[in-house]
C-alpha cells in the first residue's frame, strides 16, 4: 500500500463521476443488491458471560472445519474471548483468558495451531492454543505506554510476526519476531517523525518484509511503504502519496494484497487502492444506497477475482408513518480487482442491532461477518456470527 501521484481535484471530480456511472453498469460477477438474492446460512448470536458486553473483532476459516472468533467480554473490566463454532454456526467451545484485555487478530498456524494477539492491561498480549483452546504459551510484554498487537503472520521459517502499536505521543511501533515456541527472536522499532505506527505486514516470495505504516506530527501524517529484510533490518522506505488521517484507527487492521499485488485498504468512509510500491490507484469514499448515507467501514478481506469486500455499515433517512426517522443497517461493499464499486449488500441481524467488524470469504464462496448484535431478549450485547451464499 512507482510513485504515482494523482490530483486530489482530479481524483474527486472522478469519484464523484464515477458513482452516477457505476449505478447502472456493473460487473457481470457483482454481487446483488437485493437481500432476497443471497442465502442465510446461519445468523447466530453467542452468550458465553454474565457480562453485558460481548465484541469480536476477528474470524477466521479453521482447516479442520467451522470458524475461530476473536473478541473480548465487557463488563466494569475487559477479558480476553474466544469462540470455535462449527460450519453451521453450533458452538463447539468457548475460552475466557483473563490476563488479556482483546484480541484483535488470529491465525491459524503450520503446526496445526492457533496464534492470537491483542492487548493487556499496558501493552501487548500474544497467545499460542491449540484446537480445544488450551493455552500453550503466552506473552505479555508491558511498555511504559499504552500499547497493543494490532496484526499478525506467520512467515516461511515458521514464527510469527507481531505488530505492536500505541496511541501515545511520539511512541514507536514494534515489529516483534516469537518463534514456535513462544520466545522472541528479535524485536525493531520502526524510526520516523513522532508516532509512527504500523498497518500491515507481508512476506515477499524472496522472504523480505513489506510493512505499510505512517509517522504523524499532529495533524500531518507521512505514510510509507517499508522494505525489511527477514530479520527486521531496515532496506528501503518509499513515501506514499496519500493522506489518510481521514481513515481512523480502523484503517491499522483493514489492509490486505490480492494476487496481483494490489492492497487494499479502508476506514471511516474512504476505500483505498495503491499499486505493488504504494503508488495510488483509487482513493473514493464508498457509496451507499442512497446520496444521503452515513457510511462507516470497519474492516475489508479479498474477494472473488482479486476483487475486495468491506464490511461496515450505512445509516439513512426513511419515512415511517408519516415521520422521517433514522435507520442504520450493517452493510457489506464490494469493489473489483481495480477498485471499481460494486454494490452494496445489507446483512444486519434479524432481530435486533448488529455491528460488523470482520469479514471473510470462505473456501466454498460464502461470506461470513463477525462482530456483534443485540440479544433478542434482553439488551446483552454478544458475539454475533453470519454465513451468506450469494445466489
Amino acid at each position: 500500500m512507482k510513485k504515482i501521484n494523482f490530483c486530489l481535484i482530479l481524483l474527486s471530480v472522478l469519484a464523484v463521476s464515477s458513482l452516477f456511472i457505476l449505478s447502472c453498469d456493473s460487473d457481470i460477477n457483482s454481487p446483488p443488491i437485493s437481500n432476497n438474492e443471497y442465502e442465510v446460512i446461519f445468523d447466530s448470536t453467542y452468550d458465553i458471560s454474565s457480562f453485558t458486553l460481548c465484541e469480536s473483532f476477528d474470524v477466521i476459516e479453521v482447516s479442520q472445519g467451522g470458524f475461530l472468533v476473536a473478541g473480548s467480554i465487557t463488563h466494569f473490566n475487559s477479558l480476553a474471548a474466544l469462540i470455535r463454532i462449527d460450519e453451521n454456526g453450533k458452538q463447539i467451545w468457548n475460552m475466557i483468558y483473563s490476563n488479556a484485555m482483546r484480541l484483535y487478530s488470529v491465525i491459524e498456524t503450520s503446526d496445526n495451531c492457533f496464534v492470537v494477539i491483542g492487548k493487556s492491561t499496558q501493552g501487548i498480549y500474544i497467545l499460542k492454543i491449540d484446537y480445544q483452546g488450551n493455552i500453550i504459551w503466552e506473552i505479555i510484554q508491558e511498555f511504559a505506554y499504552e500499547g497493543f498487537a494490532a496484526k499478525v503472520i506467520e512467515n516461511k521459517a515458521g514464527d510469527y510476526l507481531v505488530i505492536a502499536n500505541s496511541y501515545t505521543e511520539n511512541s514507536k511501533a514494534r515489529l516483534i519476531c516469537v518463534n514456535a515456541s513462544g520466545s522472541i527472536v528479535w524485536e525493531k522499532f520502526m524510526s520516523g517523525n513522532g508516532l509512527v505506527k504500523l498497518y500491515s505486514i507481508f512476506e515477499k516470495p524472496d522472504t523480505k518484509l513489506e510493512l505499510i505504516g505512517i509517522s504523524n506530527v499532529g495533524s500531518t501524517n507521512e505514510p510509507w511503504l517499508l522494505t525489511l529484510d527477514k530479520d527486521g533490518n531496515f532496506l528501503d522506505r518509499i513515501p506514499i502519496y496519500i493522506n489518510i488521517t481521514e481513515l481512523d484507527d480502523y484503517f491499522e487492521s483493514t489492509v490486505h494484497q490480492n494476487s496481483i499485488g494490489y492492497y487494499a485498504g479502508c476506514g471511516s468512509d474512504i476505500f483505498i487502492l495503491l499499486d505493488e510500491v504504494g503508488g495510488l490507484i483509487v482513493k473514493s469514499k464508498i457509496p451507499g444506497p442512497n446520496p444521503l448515507d452515513i457510511i462507516w467501514a470497519k474492516n475489508l478481506s479479498l474477494y472473488n477475482d482479486d476483487g475486495f469486500i468491506i464490511c461496515g455499515g450505512h445509516s439513512t433517512e426513511e419515512e415511517e408513518d408519516s415521520a422521517v426517522i433514522i435507520k442504520t443497517y450493517t452493510s457489506l461493499f464490494f469493489f473489483n480487482k481495480d477498485g471499481r464499486y460494486l454494490n452494496t449488500l445489507d446483512v444486519q441481524y434479524d432481530c435486533k442491532f448488529s455491528e460488523a467488524n470482520s469479514v471473510i470469504m470462505t473456501k466454498d464462496k460464502s461470506i461470513v461477518i463477525a462482530g456483534s448484535a443485540k440479544s433478542c431478549l434482553n439488551d446483552k450485547t454478544l458475539f454475533w456470527v453470519k454465513k451468506i451464499q450469494i445466489k
